[in-house]
């Protein structure tokens, strides 16, 4: 993974699409599990800022078997520009598995200004 998703600030498009493999490149099974996006800001990419706090986002799985997901940000989820890492948590019965699952291997989010901004 390690994909980048950018997003101007105050919008609530594009949807940050993406596919859920393991570090073999494998697709968990999404057969009725709840997948969950949990993001920090960070001011490195690598490293969650201190005292930032983790949000997370429920994900909507566009298909089970080939690991395709979706996360749909709300204009609240984008309102300050700022750059975030973050994993997708998989819950399926007892089990629960994070990913990308390579030691920092994030999802980037950058919320980017927009020409508005100040205005």
């Amino acid at each position: 993974m390690g994909s980048v998703h950018i997003i101007k600030r105050g919008d609530n498009a594009p949807s940050l699409s993406d596919t859920i493999r393991d570090s073999n490149g494998a697709v968990p099974n999404l057969v009725g599990a709840t997948v969950y996006f949990h993001y920090v800001e960070t001011l490195d990419g690598v490293t969650p800022k201190t005292g930032a706090t983790v949000n997370t986002k429920t994900v909507t799985i566009v298909s089970a078997s080939s690991g395709d997901i979706r996360v749909d940000f709300t204009s609240a989820d984008t309102a300050t520009a700022k750059r975030y890492i973050g994993e997708y948590e998989v819950r399926n019965g007892v089990a629960r598995e994070t990913f990308p699952n390579a030691p920092y291997d994030w999802v980037e989010v950058l919320v980017v200004q927009d020409l508005a901004d100040g205005a």
